[in-house]
């Protein structure tokens, strides 16, 4: 060929049916060595094959089980359907391939690291626990609402439970066991309300970055001195019930802050909360409304201060008050009744400078109401500050003197 002579025609076609079936006979070799392979392969393998096709509840199969059946040879096709009707049939199934004596195969979900008694044992044992819990749950509840105080073992367990669940927001704020038999009382002695209220107390207090250990006369002097809400100890109604009581008309949204404002609001609020006696009968709020005007409010202010009445301290509001609203206020009310339970709505009533003393008597109505208590807050600051300063002779339930009037209105 170098030379440049050309092959002879007939020894080239000679050699070609040699070379063909050599090459016959090695593809032939080849696939009965790929068949005898895959047979040792599914029959040393059928764990594999039946993990690759058992069928995941609500789960259509992998691209890799899809691929493996299609591209399958009939030995491999026979071998899979054997795994699929295996896994119809349960593990008290016995195929014949299987020796005599050997374990069943493992029926195991696709991606999964632990077998399905691990996550069966592991589901079960959460359930169980989950339930035991819940069970337990509702037998506190059962013990507890009992209306009055519950049994001392079983309030004992029940501020036992309330340590344990509560958020860490509440578990900073110390709270005694004193103060969760409050939080209890006011929601019926019952495990899970109780720790609904607890966290949206403590949720405020994160907030602001406050505990009410920090919330102390000196922070919201100033706004107490305005004299926009106030809790005189001599201030009951004819039921007996203590007032919390407010001027509204003295607060201006637009020049004066809101945090001071909720401040002062949450430090009357808890003073009457640590009252025992309010604890039990809870408490009414008076406001009067006189002078009251559209620069008295903002929807931001209203919607902050129901939120915190309604769903923020453990007592309870007896009775709302409202004295000489303007005519117009069937407009706020359609504003910030929304936002208002049911039954906090059902507390709300409306009077007049002439139809209060149905509900208050004289003696213990501010004066500028028409009654004869002069409310001094410089005097109740005072008070307070030598409370919390711990100086001897003042008491948490002794009565603050105002003006002229130091009566209990008993």
């Amino acid at each position: 060929r170098a030379g440049g002579a050309q092959p002879d025609p007939r020894r080239a076609s000679s050699l070609a049916p040699a070379r063909g079936s050599r090459h016959r006979e090695a593809r032939s070799a080849a696939a009965q060595d790929r068949e005898s392979r895959n047979a040792a392969k599914n029959a040393a393998k059928p764990q594999r094959q039946q993990a690759e096709l058992s069928p995941v509840k609500g789960r259509a199969p992998s691209k890799k089980t899809s691929d493996s059946v299609n591209s399958a040879s009939d030995g491999e096709l026979a071998g899979m359907t054997g795994a699929l009707a295996l896994s119809k049939r349960g593990s008290d199934s016995t195929p014949q391939s299987r020796r005599k004596g050997a374990p069943a195969p493992v029926i195991v979900e696709l991606g999964q690291d632990s077998s399905p008694r691990d996550r069966t044992m592991s589901s079960a044992s959460a359930s169980s626990n989950g339930q035991a819990e819940a069970e337990k749950e509702q037998e506190l509840d059962e013990l507890g609402a009992l209306g009055d105080a519950p049994p001392p073992a079983v309030l004992s367990q029940l501020i036992v439970a309330l340590r344990f669940k509560m958020s860490t927001a509440a578990t900073r704020l110390d709270l005694t066991d004193e103060d969760l038999e409050v939080f209890l009382r006011n929601r019926n002695w019952r495990l899970r309300p109780t720790l609904a209220l607890i966290k949206t107390y403590a949720r405020w207090y994160e907030k602001h970055a406050l505990t009410p250990q920090l919330l102390v006369v000196d922070r919201v002097e100033n706004v107490l001195l305005q004299g926009i809400i106030m809790e005189p100890p001599g201030m009951r109604t004819k039921y007996g019930t203590r007032i919390m009581y407010m001027r509204p008309a003295r607060y201006f949204p637009a020049t004066m802050d809101l945090t001071r404002l909720m401040e002062a609001a949450s430090y009357i609020y808890e003073r009457m909360v640590e009252n025992p006696e309010v604890q039990r009968t809870g408490f009414s709020f008076l406001a009067d409304m006189s002078e009251w005007t559209w620069q008295n409010f903002s929807t931001r202010y209203a919607t902050e201060w129901f939120k915190m009445m309604q769903y923020r301290f453990p007592v309870q509001i007896k009775s709302w008050l409202m004295v000489d609203s303007p005519p117009w206020f069937n407009k706020v009310w359609a504003i910030i009744s929304p936002g208002m339970s049911k039954s906090f709505q059902a507390k709300w009533e409306f009077h007049t400078r002439d139809t209060i003393d149905q509900v208050i008597s004289a003696e213990c109505l501010p004066v500028e109401m028409g009654g004869k208590l002069d409310c001094d807050m410089e005097k109740y600051v005072n008070w307070r500050r030598h409370i919390e300063d711990g100086d001897i002779g003042y008491m948490e339930n002794e009565s603050c003197t105002f003006g002229n009037s130091s009566s209990l209105c008993g």
